[in-house]
């Protein structure tokens, strides 16, 4: 039998294991969890994997762990929101460096305004 596996180029526990469908009630406990992640993503975003594995251990009774509610919440497209870094603060100090004598530029800008002729520009 090992010779035909490896002519056939099969592996062997492949042919061997029979996978186990999941019953019913393992599809109405997927389904609740993933409604009670949602919920609490909808009232809460800002909760992180692990925070919401302690509110559905506490408050909703479910015994789950931190890596089953991760695929879950990936599987419904749901994410903590929290602040990113803010990158434009870094440009604005190249800026900053960049137009250190703007005073002399809004002055000229103002006069512009402040002048009733036409401006052109060649």
């Amino acid at each position: 039998m090992k010779r035909q596996y490896e002519l056939l180029k099969v592996n062997r526990t492949s042919v061997y294991y029979k996978p186990i469908k999941p019953s019913n009630e393992d599809y109405e406990r997927e389904e609740y969890i993933k409604a009670r992640l949602d919920y609490w993503h909808t009232k809460m975003p800002y909760l992180g994997v692990r925070r919401l594995v302690r509110k559905l251990r506490g408050e909703d009774n479910i015994t789950i762990g931190r890596k089953l509610v991760k695929r879950y919440m990936a599987e419904i497209g749901i994410y903590c929101i929290f602040p990113k870094p803010n990158l434009s603060k870094r440009n604005q100090q190249q800026v900053d460096t960049i137009f250190k004598d703007s005073t002399e530029i809004k002055h000229r800008v103002t006069e512009i305004k402040n002048s009733s002729s036409p401006i052109f520009i060649k």
